[in-house]
């Protein structure tokens, strides 16, 4: 699951492959935007420790108990497309902590957008599927999570 880059110059094409990969590193879903300073950012699903160097290229990425848990949320960044950095601390995890105070580990955190507000971060937005209580049992149903990030930003 290597990520590349496609360039054209218009939607329709043709394309030519510009940099593959991008990074080492895998992930999927990226969600990527360019700062005000002229800096690309890159969200994206990942389930693994991206800096452990192991012959197996992706992980089953289901569970609080795997290393979903901890590296579901990727980040990486750039000043010309080209040349990417990974972020060593993962940008979110698969634990969600309510107004309530309530938490929730979900089974699957993937496909990150993010809403913004006056050119500032405000919501982090994943598709999740819960897990049932007490066992790691996949339920059947997925939804979409939004979660504030900015409290600056905006507020629901």
């Amino acid at each position: 699951l290597h990520m590349g880059i496609a360039l054209a110059s218009s939607w329709q094409g043709p394309y030519r492959k510009w940099k593959q990969p991008l990074f080492p590193q895998q992930g999927e879903d990226p969600y990527v935007w360019q700062s005000e300073r002229g800096y690309w950012h890159m969200l994206m699903h990942g389930c693994k420790d991206p800096f452990e160097h192991s012959k197996e290229s992706w992980c089953f990425s289901v569970g609080p108990l795997s290393e979903q848990a901890k590296y579901c949320g990727r980040f990486a960044y750039s000043s010309n497309l080209k040349d990417w950095h990974f972020s060593p601390p993962p940008a979110y995890n698969s634990t969600v902590t309510y107004r309530t105070g309530a938490r929730e580990t979900f089974l699957r955190r993937e496909r990150p957008q993010i809403i913004f507000i006056g050119g500032e971060p405000a919501f982090l937005i994943t598709g999740v599927q819960p897990q049932h209580k007490g066992s790691r049992r996949v339920v059947a149903y997925t939804y979409t999570l939004i979660q504030p990030i900015n409290t600056k930003a905006g507020s629901l």
